[in-house]
């Protein structure tokens, strides 16, 4: 029996022209196998050091929640590309959400990436959702 993980939530801002606007989305996604995860990042970590997100036994993710709670950027690999496709800058989240897995691509592959030294202890919080 699947399980759904709902994601709600609106964007507010200020149109061309000054008048205020905003979007609503919601998504609701279907999961069999979920990972609830942190990956510390200790005080005097390097610069450039690589985490790799583990997807644990969700091969086809319906939902990734990825939360920058480091004081500094942190580069983005998606898909074992070789390089950083973005960085998150702090308190910044990433997520991907979908009602099904994608029939093709499915992403399966996610690494942080230190963009400095890290003076105060923080972390990468994430969360995998999917079959």
């Amino acid at each position: 029996m699947s399980s759904t993980a709902s994601f709600a939530g609106t964007l507010r801002y200020t149109a061309p022209g000054g008048a205020s606007a905003s979007v609503a989305l919601s998504v609701e996604s279907d999961y069999n196998g979920e990972l609830v995860s942190r990956i510390d990042v200790p005080a005097t970590t390097a610069s450039a050091t690589s985490f790799e997100l583990s997807m644990g036994s969700v091969a086809s993710p319906t939902c990734i929640l990825i939360i920058n709670n480091v004081e500094s950027d942190i580069g983005i690999q998606l898909q074992e590309s070789g390089s950083d496709e973005f960085q998150l800058a702090p308190g910044g989240f990433m997520m991907v959400s979908m009602p099904v897995a994608a029939s093709a691509n499915v992403l399966t592959a996610v690494t942080v990436t230190t963009t400095d030294t890290i003076v105060e202890d923080g972390s990468v919080d994430y969360l995998v959702f999917g079959d």
